[in-house]
């Protein structure tokens, strides 16, 4: 009988001190819990990421990999592109697929489109006269599309510096660097929490055409050149990890 009473007073001290560790943490305070570490910021950017960007967005754009981008090669790529975008408009009025458009495909069309079926200004797929800049979906990337101006005949023509057959990527980069250079207060390089926000009240009183809006680019209804941005980046120069 001793036996079965010291075997159960065991298993309770040892329930018991399962039950007072749960609400006592590492630091020995007792009915606290662990909090969960907050988030780190956002690393700050640096000048060779936007280069990297740039480059990207260059190839992209040189379809003929010769090493400039010209007007012609430019107008070839938007002309293809709103090709694409007819081609999908067809498609999706030819339900039957026999590359011809009867009246009830046509009429099947206008009804879906409600009230525009009796307008001129029908909705569709829009075409910008400037090559989208898709770069990912994190925080660094969202920053960077902001600071590129897209490919567009104007960037063309105002980045070839030296009057030749078209734009290097030399110049491209070159041009590319007056957002974030003007940006950049300390020219040490970097992009930090406070130098974003301060880019981004800019580009938000060029989009709602206030001080230093002549010259500039159209923006985004969020202050940006694509849009919103949502947030600031955080974090010093110390915390980039490189």
């Amino acid at each position: 009988m001793r036996r079965i009473m010291g075997v159960f007073g065991v298993a309770a001290l040892a329930l018991g001190g399962a039950a007072q560790a749960q609400d006592i943490d590492p630091g020995g305070d007792a009915d606290t819990h662990i909090q969960p570490a907050a988030p780190r910021p956002p690393k700050p950017i640096e000048r060779k990421k936007l280069d990297e960007a740039v480059a990207k967005v260059f190839a992209e754009a040189d379809t003929n990999h010769d090493g400039l981008l010209t007007l012609d090669e430019f107008n070839a790529n938007i002309a293809a592109r709103k090709a694409v975008a007819i081609r999908d408009r067809f498609d999706r009025i030819d339900t039957d697929r026999n590359q011809q458009l009867s009246l009830a495909e046509f009429t099947a069309w206008q009804l879906s489109l409600g009230t525009l079926a009796l307008s001129d200004q029908q909705g569709g797929t829009q075409v910008a006269e400037a090559l989208p800049v898709h770069l990912g979906k994190d925080r660094e990337a969202e920053v960077l599309e902001h600071l590129i101006r897209p490919v567009s005949a104007t960037t063309i023509v105002e980045c070839n510096t030296d009057y030749d057959a078209g734009c290097s990527l030399a110049e491209l980069t070159e041009y590319e660097h007056k957002d974030f250079d003007a940006g950049d207060l300390n020219h040490d390089g970097w992009l930090t929490y406070d130098e974003v926000n301060l880019l981004e009240e800019t580009w938000g009183r060029r989009a709602a055409g206030g001080p230093g809006a002549p010259g500039g680019e159209p923006r985004g209804p969020g202050g940006g050149r694509h849009g919103g941005m949502g947030g600031g980046m955080g974090g010093g120069r110390g915390e980039s990890g490189e």
